[in-house]
């Protein structure tokens, strides 16, 4: 809807909106990461923009059901954080404005959590209510 005009700005993930931008059929004012994307090095972060401390960053992981073996999680991680280290892989993912970054499952589940608190802060703060 950007690009045909309809809708006059948006926030996209950098996967998505970067080949427009790249094809000059969108403009990125900002990203919302704490630090500049080496892939577009001339668009400022949010921050840097006028708005101190703002930072959102979206993530993608694996998840398995709870009471999945310890040692099936240590090995699904294990290979996938191997395969993320690939010259292949690494590079497609940051191609399409992905920055992949594997750690462990520990670190995933605090990174859960705080997204969890922070979003659910945010919501009752703005007082936003489900419709």
């Amino acid at each position: 809807d950007v690009v045909g005009g309809q809708v006059p700005l948006m926030f996209a993930a950098m996967a998505n909106a970067m080949p427009q931008v790249k094809a000059g059929k969108l403009r990125a004012y900002a990203i919302s990461a704490s630090v500049r994307s080496k892939d577009a090095p001339d668009v400022p972060t949010v921050a840097e923009s006028g708005v101190p401390g703002f930072q959102v960053i979206g993530w993608y992981g694996l998840a398995a059901p709870a009471k999945t073996a310890t040692a099936t999680v240590n090995r699904l991680n294990a290979e996938t954080v191997r395969a993320l280290r690939t010259p292949e892989l690494g590079d497609r993912l940051r191609g399409q404005g992905l920055e992949p970054a594997g750690d462990t499952p520990a670190e995933a589940t605090a990174l859960i959590r705080s997204e969890v608190a922070r979003w659910t802060k945010l919501i009752r703060e703005a007082n936003i209510k489900p419709e």
